[in-house]
């Protein structure tokens, strides 16, 4: 059964490779059991794919997948983030469909936004972008 080498068995671990020696004797098989690290809160947990890299608690459904893989946030560290931004956009009352804002440049996460608020944003940060919106205003600078 698929265990990395250095790893010591845990009793569960062995109960599920004795299981699975029973049912091999039986003619069946049992998926694999994989001891990993989970790339974010750093917990050790028993996995069924050798590849899975984020606990259920961080990555509870394949939603959260991108939003881990991508920025590194969990579902408890966007909990976090919603709290502190008293449930809505952090540059609006908006509460609903939110999307992680982050630094184009460095990828680092500065909070949660309405996806109007995002894309404002990200027009923004384009060069010479809020002197056009002026002169297209009729707004002196």
């Amino acid at each position: 059964m698929g265990r990395p080498k250095g790893i010591p068995l845990t009793p569960e671990h062995k109960a599920k490779l004795m299981a699975a020696a029973k049912l091999s004797r039986l003619g069946k098989t049992m998926p694999a059991i994989y001891k990993r690290e989970c790339v974010i809160c750093k917990i050790t947990m028993l996995a069924k794919a050798p590849n899975k890299k984020w606990c259920s608690s961080c990555v509870p459904t394949p939603a959260w997948i991108h939003r881990a893989g991508r920025y590194g946030i969990s579902k408890p560290v966007w909990d976090q983030m919603l709290s502190d931004q008293d449930e809505h956009c952090a540059l609006c009352p908006v509460s609903d469909n939110l999307v992680v804002d982050h630094n184009h440049e460095t990828n680092v996460v500065r909070g949660l936004l309405c996806y109007g608020c995002n894309i404002a944003l990200n027009r923004s940060e384009v060069p010479g972008w809020s002197a056009r919106v002026s002169s297209y205003l009729g707004v002196s600078t």
